[in-house]
C-alpha cells in the first residue's frame, strides 16, 4: 500500500450537519476535523439545528456535497426535510443519522446515499467518508479510459501517481494503492498524458504525475509515496524547470 498524499487540486468538499442535538453535531464535527487530517481533500463544514433552516439555505443557492441529516427531529423530520431537498437538489449525498435501522427502506425513496446508526463512532464515520469521497471523485473527476488485463476501465488522472513501461506492457501505479496493467503502447500513453499538463515524461520508461513530486535529485525523483523514478541522462535541469513552471501555474 502506498503511504502517499496528493497536493490539493482546489476542490473543497462542503458538508452540512443537520441535527437538533448540539452534542451530536459537535461530536460529528470533531470526528470530521480529525478525519480531515488524514486525507488530501479540504472539507468545509456547516451545521443547522432544524430542517427548515437547512432547506432555506438550499433555497438561497447554497450547495452541499454531503448532508448528514438526523431523521428524528421535532416538528419537521429529517425524512420530510430530505423530500423537500430533493425537489430542487438531486445530487447532494444525503446520509441519515438514526437510532434505528427501521428507516433504512424509507430512505431509498429520497435516494439517500446511506445511513449511520447513533451513537456515531469515528471508525464507522471514517469508512463512510472514504466511500462517499471516492464516489464524488469518480463522479466529478477527470479520467481516461484504458484497456487493461481486466477489461475496459476508467482511471482518474488525479489518482495516477506514475506510469511505467514494463516489457511490452504499460503499468499505471495508482493512489492510494494498486496497479493497472495494459497492453497499450507506452509512447501512445505518454502522448495522451502529456496533453493533460500535470504529467511529465522523465525517462524513456516513466511518466510521472507532478502533483506527487516530493524532491528532484540529480539522477532521480523522489515521489511522496517514497518511490524513486529515474531521470534520463542530461535532463535534470529541464525537469526541474518544468516542475517549477507547473508549480507556478498551479498557484495562479
Amino acid at each position: 500500500m502506498y503511504n502517499c498524499y496528493i497536493k490539493e487540486t482546489g476542490k473543497t468538499i462542503t458538508i452540512v450537519i443537520c441535527d437538533d442535538s448540539s452534542l451530536v453535531t459537535r461530536q460529528i464535527t470533531e470526528y470530521l476535523h480529525a478525519y480531515m487530517q488524514t486525507i488530501p481533500t479540504s472539507l468545509q463544514l456547516y451545521s443547522f439545528s432544524d430542517g427548515h433552516s437547512l432547506i432555506s439555505s438550499f433555497q438561497k443557492g447554497n450547495d452541499f456535497d454531503i448532508c448528514f441529516l438526523d431523521i428524528l427531529m421535532p416538528g419537521f423530520s429529517g425524512m420530510e426535510t430530505a423530500r423537500e431537498i430533493r425537489h430542487f437538489n438531486t445530487h447532494t449525498r444525503i446520509i441519515f443519522l438514526t437510532s434505528s435501522p427501521e428507516y433504512a427502506l424509507e430512505s431509498y425513496e429520497v435516494r439517500a446515499y446511506d445511513y449511520i446508526l447513533k451513537p456515531v463512532t469515528p471508525e464507522r464515520l471514517n469508512r463512510l467518508m472514504n466511500e462517499v469521497l471516492k464516489e464524488i471523485e469518480h463522479t466529478d473527476g477527470t479520467g481516461i479510459v484504458v484497456r487493461s488485463d481486466e477489461g475496459v476501465q476508467m482511471l482518474l488522472l488525479a489518482n495516477i501517481i506514475y506510469v511505467e513501461a514494463m516489457e511490452k506492457k504499460t503499468v499505471y501505479h495508482l493512489y492510494p494503492e494498486g496497479t493497472v496493467t495494459c497492453k497499450e503502447k507506452f509512447a501512445e500513453v505518454c502522448s495522451r498524458l502529456n496533453r493533460e499538463g500535470m504529467f511529465l515524461q522523465t525517462h524513456r520508461s516513466y511518466v510521472i504525475n507532478l502533483n506527487y513530486v516530493d524532491r528532484i535529485k540529480e539522477n532521480d525523483i523522489l515521489l511522496s509515496c517514497q518511490e524513486r523514478i529515474p531521470i534520463a541522462k542530461g535532463r535534470t535541469k529541464e525537469i526541474r524547470q518544468a516542475y517549477l513552471s507547473f508549480q507556478m501555474e498551479d498557484r495562479t
